[in-house]
């Protein structure tokens, strides 16, 4: 559930074994990589992000983004 004043973006797929590291911790590609920065742009713009893979098959990857006063 969302914190109080933010949006919540999620998007599940059907590779839990494919986890994303955890937030924090992203390494910066090489600038000769041609992908790896996805989550570099969320961790950057959203107010917290993360992830969940308590299903079996699924994964879900979140991110909240605050949102300007009524």
């Amino acid at each position: 559930m969302p914190a109080e004043g933010r949006l919540r973006i999620a998007v599940s797929d059907t590779r839990p074994d494919l986890l994303p590291p955890r937030p924090g911790t992203l390494d910066v590609p090489s600038s000769e990589a041609e992908g790896g920065r996805g989550l570099l742009l969320v961790e950057a713009l959203a107010a917290d992000w993360g992830w969940t893979a308590d299903d079996p098959v699924v994964k879900t990857v979140w991110a909240e983004l605050g949102l300007p006063p009524a």
